[in-house]
C-alpha cells in the first residue's frame, strides 16, 4: 500500500482527480450564470468536493501519511494496519459512491439542460 500511495501521487492521476472537481464546479458555476437548470450542477458539483475531494483530503491523506512513516517489520505495523485499512477502505468506499453520485448529476444535468 505504502507503494501504491506513492505512485498514485503523479501529474497524470492528479490531474484527472482534482480536474474532475474543477470541471464540475465550472459546470455549476456556468449553470448559475445561466439561471436555469441549477440544481442537478449544484448538486453534483458539491457531492464532488464533498465526498471525493475533501473526504481524501481529511481522510485518506492522513492515513497514507502515517503509514508512509512506518516501516513494515515496526511493531506498530501491523495493528496499525488494521485499522487503517478498515478506515481507509470506508472513506474509498464512501469516494466511489460519491464520485459515481456526482457523475450520474452531471449527466442528468447535460440531458435536463437539452
Amino acid at each position: 500500500m505504502q507503494a501504491i500511495n506513492v505512485a498514485a501521487v503523479r501529474p497524470a492521476f492528479m490531474s484527472v482527480f482534482f480536474g474532475a472537481g474543477l470541471l464540475s464546479v465550472a459546470v455549476a458555476l456556468a449553470a448559475v450564470s445561466r439561471g436555469s437548470g441549477v440544481v442537478l450542477p449544484v448538486v453534483g458539483a458539491a457531492v464532488y468536493v464533498v465526498g471525493v475531494l475533501a473526504v481524501t483530503v481529511a481522510l485518506n491523506i492522513p492515513l497514507n501519511n502515517r503509514l508512509a512513516a512506518m516501516t513494515p517489520d515496526e511493531a506498530a505495523a501491523s495493528g496499525f494496519w488494521v485499522s487503517y485499512r478498515q478506515r481507509w477502505t470506508t472513506a474509498n468506499h464512501v469516494r466511489a459512491v460519491a464520485a459515481a453520485a456526482s457523475a450520474a448529476l452531471l449527466m442528468l444535468s447535460l440531458v435536463a439542460a437539452v
